[in-house]
């Protein structure tokens, strides 16, 4: 009996392809998938998906009173 790897979804996948699509790299990335980019597109798209996730996050800073680490709002 053969063992098959599972893969983990990754939890950001969607906002990777939203922001592809906003470059206009979704047609290369169905074709060929995500090794089909160029490392400039790659580092673009991870760019810009790491200026955005702080914000996604906000919401979960009210959970711990606003501040979002030591120090904060002093």
């Amino acid at each position: 009996m053969e063992r098959t790897k599972k893969k983990k979804l990754d939890p950001r996948a969607p906002m990777k392809w939203q922001i592809a699509r906003e470059l206009g790299l979704e047609q290369i990335i169905e074709q060929e998938g995500w090794g089909g980019l160029t490392s400039s597109q790659a580092g673009r798209i991870g760019g810009i998906l790491a200026s955005r996730l702080p914000k996604a996050k906000k919401g979960d800073r009210s959970e711990n009173g606003g501040l979002s680490g030591p120090g904060e709002g002093l």
